[in-house]
């Protein structure tokens, strides 16, 4: 029991004992050491940091950014003691690349050729056999009469006629494919005569008779049958004569009729 309360005596003494500033940096490291270690070793000279090398400049974050996967960083130009190359405004650098690019496409794109205008839609030539052909003009027996030329002789004539005294045999104007003639007694027409392809016949409304190769028309007057209107066909070409009374009364009615009846086709 003594022992133990000498020894307790003994460390109070010791804790109460002024520490000097090397003894507390020891009993600090003492504290700090970790369990097997030695002691520290004396701490020698403090050697200055030496500076680090220049560092190359940061790269740029958007290049890094757009840098594909697995590839290398760019090696740092070397930078040049003079000062840094002035660069192009960028406004005139855009307008210049705009002006080649359109020097380009005006170089590769050939002008373009002009188009013939459309022509105009035409209808399809109608075959001559489908072709209608005009109808003859109507034939009026009171229309008056055009300007006549007397003819002199019926030799050139597809027919004959008589004409007694004091008629003439007239030809009237005619068309490219008929032929008119007229027997008149001064300005007053009797009968007229067609010689073409497509005739009128029949002008008049009667009883339709044939004989001798011609064809007549009939009508009742003063009791009797009238011969108005002849129709003949020529074998020789097939043209057809037509031959019908004006509308004239009494005695040159029955004077119309004679002559009418005296046309014969050659």
């Amino acid at each position: 029991m003594m022992l133990r309360k000498t020894l307790i005596a003994a460390a109070l003494t010791a804790l109460a004992a002024p520490v000097t500033a090397q003894e507390a940096d020891d009993f600090t490291a003492r504290l700090n050491r970790l369990p097997g270690q030695t002691s520290l070793p004396a701490p020698g000279p403090t050697a200055q940091a030496e500076p680090a090398p220049d560092a190359p400049p940061a790269e740029d974050f958007t290049a890094r950014l757009n840098r594909s996967p697995g590839a290398a960083s760019p090696a740092p130009a070397p930078q040049s003691d003079g000062p840094p190359p002035s660069e192009p405004p960028i406004l005139d650098t855009l307008s210049e690349r705009l002006e080649q690019m359109r020097a380009g496409d005006d170089e590769a794109t050939p002008a373009p050729e002009p188009v013939p205008p459309e022509p105009e839609p035409t209808s399809p030539p109608v075959p001559a056999s489908e072709v209608e052909p005009e109808p003859e003009r109507a034939q009026d027996p009171d229309a008056p009469p055009p300007v006549l030329e007397i003819l002199g002789s019926q030799a050139d004539l597809a027919f004959r006629v008589g004409v007694p005294e004091p008629f003439d045999l007239v030809e009237r104007p005619s068309g490219p494919d008929f032929d008119m003639y007229q027997v008149s007694r001064g300005d007053t027409p009797f009968v007229s005569i067609y010689v073409g392809c497509c005739s009128l016949f029949p002008i008049y409304d009667g009883r339709q008779t044939e004989a001798g190769g011609r064809i007549s028309i009939l009508v009742p007057e003063g009791g009797a049958n009238r011969a108005v209107e002849h129709l003949f066909v020529r074998e020789s070409d097939g043209r057809q004569i037509h031959v019908w009374l004006h509308s004239v009364t009494g005695e040159d009615r029955a004077i119309a009729e004679r002559i009418a009846q005296s046309v014969d086709p050659r």
